[in-house]
């Protein structure tokens, strides 16, 4: 798969496929809002190592691991994941782990964050998700998982 066919992204949401040759794990069907029942096999063990990668857009390849303390995505220098995309906020988006799962919260960001597709203030973020942040597309990923 050339660098040109990972940018172009299918639509996510119900129904959404990705290619074949993909090489991420397939979209969700939407968010996981807080208190939604999960299935247990997508959700990570409380110690597993997760990352965020950016998988379209200006900084397509960059990475950032998870820990235990939150990170913040946006344009500004002070964030973790520092983004050149034009339509992300200053502060866009946060990211914390919450017990068994990590959660994104937008940070009243002006053209929003889009969880697999579907607009969010507030939502669970599992392995396989994809956030929209603008331009620029970011996949959780549990590290290890083929």
């Amino acid at each position: 798969m050339t660098p040109q066919e990972r940018t172009a992204l299918p639509a996510a949401g119900p129904g959404a496929t990705l290619p074949a040759d993909w090489p991420f794990t397939a979209a969700a069907p939407g968010p996981h809002y807080l208190g939604d029942p999960v299935d247990p096999s997508e959700v990570p063990s409380p110690g597993a190592a997760l990352r965020l990668r950016v998988v379209s857009g200006a900084d397509a390849g960059a990475i950032l691991p998870l820990g235990a303390e939150p990170v913040l995505l946006g344009r500004a220098r002070e964030n973790h994941l520092c983004l050149a995309d034009r339509k992300v906020s200053r502060r866009h988006v946060r990211i914390e782990r919450l017990d068994d799962v990590c959660v994104a919260t937008d940070l009243g960001s002006r053209n929003g964050t889009r969880l697999n597709g579907v607009p969010i203030l507030r939502a669970g973020f599992l392995p396989g998700d994809f956030l929209y942040l603008g331009d620029t597309v970011v996949a959780m990923e549990l590290v290890g998982r083929s």
